[in-house]
C-alpha cells in the first residue's frame, strides 16, 4: 500500500523523459532558420550526421545539428489507486503482528525532478536519445483501519500517512517527426511520435520499475526572425509497463520501535493523458521547451536544449 506512493514517483520520473523528447522532434524537419543559399560547416562528423543532409538542403531546409543535450526539470501531482493491501508490523523487540482488512482511500504524490538527455539525430526526421532523472517526492495517503482488529487500531492510525521518496531513473527513446513547410502564412505544421522505455529504482521499493511511454503530438511552427522560431502543440500519452499498474512491496517505517513489511497492488487512475506546449528557438544552438499535462495528472516540464 504505502508502495504505491514510491510507484507513482517513479511513473512522474519517466514523464520527464517523455515530455522532453518533443524539443528536438521539432527541429527536425522545421529547423528552416536560413533558407535558400545554405552554407554550414562539413567537417568532422557534421558531415556525415545527420543522414540525407543534402536532401534536405535540397528543398531550401537546414538540417538539426547532428547532437543535443538537455537539463530537465519537471513536477508532477497525481493520485493512485491501492488495493489488496496486506502487511506485517514487525517490533524492534517482540513478535511480529499481521495486519488483515487494511486498506486505503487515496494516495497522491508530489514529485519534484532533474535529469539530463542527451542524443543525435540519425536523419533529419529521427533521433536517438537516453537519459537519465533524479526525484524527490511527497505522498500523501489515508488508511481505512474500520475493519482492522480493535487492538491495532490505535496503532495503525498513529502511522504517519506523509512520507519523503527519491527515485533513480534512466531510459532510451526514439523520436520521429514529420513537417510542411509554409502550409499557410508562412507558417509550418509538424506532427511527432515519441517511444521510449525506462528502468526507476525508488525509496522503500523492493523491485524496479519498467515504463513504456508512446506519446503523439501535432502543432503549428513559425519562424519571426531569421534564428527566432516559436512553435505551440497539442497531443497525447499513453503510459504501460509495472509503474503504471503492478504488484509492489518493501518495508515502512511505522515509528522509531517498528517498521511494517507489506505487499499492495497498485495502478494509474488512467494510462492516458494530453500535453501541450510551446517551444521558443533562439538560435539553432540553443531551444528552451515548456510542456504542461493535464487530465487524470498535472505536469509541468521545462528543459533547455543545446544543439551542436
Amino acid at each position: 500500500m504505502f508502495k504505491s506512493k514510491l510507484l507513482y514517483l517513479a511513473t512522474g520520473i519517466l514523464s520527464v523523459i517523455m515530455f522532453s523528447n518533443i524539443a528536438n522532434a521539432q527541429q527536425v524537419t522545421l529547423d528552416t532558420y536560413n533558407e535558400g543559399n545554405v552554407q554550414e560547416e562539413s567537417n568532422g562528423v557534421v558531415e556525415f550526421i545527420p543522414l540525407m543532409q543534402k536532401q534536405v538542403r535540397a528543398i531550401g531546409a537546414v538540417p538539426p545539428k547532428p547532437f543535443f543535450i538537455a537539463p530537465m526539470f519537471f513536477y508532477l501531482n497525481e493520485s493512485r489507486n491501492v488495493t489488496d493491501v496486506k502487511a506485517t508490523l514487525v517490533p524492534t523487540t517482540g513478535a511480529q503482528r499481521p495486519v488483515d482488512n487494511m486498506s486505503m482511500k487515496s494516495v497522491n504524490s508530489e514529485t519534484f525532478s532533474t535529469g539530463i538527455r542527451g542524443g543525435f539525430w540519425l536523419f533529419p526526421f529521427l533521433s536517438l536519445y537516453g537519459m537519465y532523472a533524479y526525484t524527490e517526492g511527497t505522498t500523501r495517503f489515508e488508511i481505512d483501519s474500520s475493519k482492522v482488529h480493535e487492538n491495532l487500531v490505535p496503532l495503525i492510525n498513529s502511522i504517519d500517512t506523509t512520507t519523503k521518496i527519491s527515485v533513480h531513473t534512466g531510459g532510451v527513446g526514439v523520436t520521429a517527426a514529420y513537417g510542411m513547410k509554409d502550409l499557410f502564412f508562412k507558417t509550418d505544421v509538424f506532427s511527432n511520435i515519441n517511444v521510449n522505455t525506462s528502468w526507476s529504482k525508488v525509496s522503500l521499493l523492493d523491485n524496479l520499475l519498467f515504463t513504456v511511454a508512446v506519446s503523439m503530438r501535432a502543432g503549428l511552427s513559425k519562424n519571426f526572425a531569421k534564428h527566432f522560431r516559436t512553435s505551440l502543440w497539442i497531443g497525447g500519452m499513453y503510459r504501460g509497463g509495472s509503474s503504471t499498474s503492478t504488484k509492489v512491496g518493501g518495508k515502512y517505517s511505522v515509528n522509531t520501535n517498528m517498521h511494517a513489511i507489506y505487499t499492495a497492488h497498485q495502478r494509474s487512475l488512467s494510462p492516458w493523458s494530453m500535453v501541450a506546449g510551446l517551444q521558443i528557438g533562439i538560435s539553432r544552438y540553443f531551444d528552451i521547451i515548456t510542456e504542461f499535462g493535464f487530465l487524470n495528472r498535472f505536469q509541468a516540464n521545462v528543459n533547455v536544449s543545446f544543439n551542436f
